[in-house]
């Protein structure tokens, strides 16, 4: 019988889901079976490999920019978990932008030292420009979820259209336009050979004083030495990473110890073991996947390799 294997943790309702969509067609293995045909989970480029009968791969994560068409067997096609994180990836960012507008982390010093002090300068979102770059699935939801806010919300992505969330959408070439404008620059682009080093020091510096950046797509698009130094010479009001480059951020990086900086262990849009929503999402969409594999329907999330995401329909 064919046989499906699952190389990332399951818990009981996520089986039930999987067995639901398999109906008895083939066999679900819940480990490493290099003899499967499909894998559902996470393996590394060089495992690829080992699936000599491999015909399709659902990797759970949005990014894949550690695979290249090369590691997929000829005749395998591969898709992804994109769709599954743009909820607590959003979530995570808003909480970020409302922290520094508020200057929490700056209060959360004082309560620290134990200092009852209110002479601090906070801002709000009312009437400033957000300038999201990425409009896909978690960009759209941070653009929903900031609507409330009373900001103007402009987004950058490869194929500007009007998306629901955005006053307008934008492409990469009015990047160097639109950046100093921007009160937030939200970043959740892909890690691709085109944003590595998109925010470069001549892009950072030329941001407007007392901006907000936030970075929650890959380490690989912002220069972090130069955004240190563009933390004084803007000066920005602040910054929160959840991705760096290098990452983990090296100890004797000065942006652990800046106050205007948040950071966090690449946790924004952490599933297994953190968020059971997250996890709900992941095997809902891998079970949906799983059947219209074995009914011969089109899958969804197909990997596109030359743009470093899933394949976007008209």
């Amino acid at each position: 019988m064919r046989t499906v294997s699952i190389t990332t943790p399951v818990q009981d309702r996520h089986r039930a889901w999987l067995e639901t969509a398999a109906a008895g067609r083939c066999t679900l293995v819940y480990g490493r079976d290099t003899g499967a045909e499909a894998v559902i989970g996470d393996l590394e480029p060089r495992e690829l490999a080992d699936y000599k009968g491999l015909r399709w791969f659902h990797l759970v994560w949005a990014g894949i920019d550690k695979f290249t068409a090369a590691d997929v067997p000829a005749g395998a096609v591969m898709t992804n978990g994109s769709g599954v994180y743009g909820a607590m990836i959003a979530e995570h960012m808003l909480a970020c932008i409302l922290s520094l507008c508020r200057q929490l982390p700056h209060y959360a010093a004082l309560q620290r030292q134990r200092l009852w002090d209110p002479r601090w300068q906070e801002s709000t979102l009312e009437g400033k420009t957000v300038l999201i770059l990425g409009a896909g699935d978690i960009g759209s939801a941070l653009a929903r979820r900031l609507r409330g806010f009373d900001c103007r919300i402009l987004g950058i992505c490869r194929r500007p259209r009007p998306i629901e969330g955005f006053d307008a959408v934008y492409g990469p070439e009015d990047l160097d336009r639109l950046l100093p404008q921007a009160d937030v620059a939200a970043c959740v682009l892909p890690g691709t050979r085109e944003t590595a080093g998109l925010l470069h020091r001549e892009r950072l510096l030329s941001m407007k004083p007392g901006a907000i950046l936030v970075n929650c797509g890959r380490g690989s698009l912002i220069d972090t030495a130069a955004l240190a130094e563009a933390l004084d010479a803007v000066p920005l009001l602040g910054c929160a990473l959840d991705v760096t480059d290098p990452e983990p951020l090296p100890p004797e990086s000065p942006l652990w110890a800046r106050e205007n900086v948040i950071l966090t262990p690449h946790v924004s849009g952490a599933s297994f073991g953190h968020l059971a929503e997250t996890e709900d999402k992941i095997y809902r969409l891998a079970a949906e996947n799983l059947r219209r594999y074995l009914d011969g329907e089109p899958l969804l999330n197909q990997v596109d390799f030359a743009a470093g995401y899933r394949r976007i329909t008209p």
